[in-house]
């Protein structure tokens, strides 16, 4: 078998395997699928395919979700499968922003473990460190740059000044880093 078939199984594999997830995902509402947030509205996502084509994935999709309540768990699939062919970009960018979601809702949850854990009288600075390591490489994965340059900017002052006494560390995470 040569590179190239290889190559193309491979990404056949792979469309196949994402396929099978996005079929998967769980049900939302119409209103779910409309609202907006700040790493990539499902507007940005409409503008993917053409407006017939995501109305008839919109039929398939809520007909997928009147199946699975229905206990027919094999059409719900099928016609969750079918919504998905008809609009593929929109979904995978519906996806890739829940996907984001996540990532960010754990960098910020590194941030602050890392943070309290560092500051705490009897607390595990490594652990803390670690922690603060890992929110920068999740807000780096998903383009967040302003939480990434915080937090890096907290460890690089944890580095001159190791102390839970340092002055950087009594300021709190800012809003939009922080859960809260």
């Amino acid at each position: 078998m040569n590179n190239s078939s290889m190559y193309f199984n491979c990404l056949f594999c792979l469309a196949i395997i994402s396929f099978n997830i996005l079929a998967l995902l769980p049900i939302k509402s119409r209103a779910e699928l409309l609202q907006t947030d700040t790493n990539q509205s499902s507007n940005e996502c409409f503008s993917l395919s053409g407006e017939t084509d995501i109305d008839n994935s919109f039929k398939h999709y809520f007909q997928s979700s009147d199946y699975y309540e229905q206990g027919k768990l094999s059409e719900a699939v099928e016609s969750r499968k079918i919504a998905i062919r008809l609009a593929p970009d929109y979904w995978l960018c519906e996806l890739q922003r829940d996907r984001g979601l996540g990532e960010e809702e754990e960098g910020k949850r590194y941030y602050e473990s890392g943070l309290n854990e560092y500051k705490a009288p009897n607390g595990d600075r490594k652990k803390g460190k670690t922690d603060l390591m890992s929110a920068s490489k999740k807000f780096e994965s998903i383009g967040n740059t302003e939480c990434k340059n915080e937090v890096k900017s907290l460890l690089d002052s944890i580095l001159k000044n190791p102390s839970p006494n340092n002055p950087k560390l009594k300021k709190p995470p800012s809003s939009k880093c922080s859960r809260r």
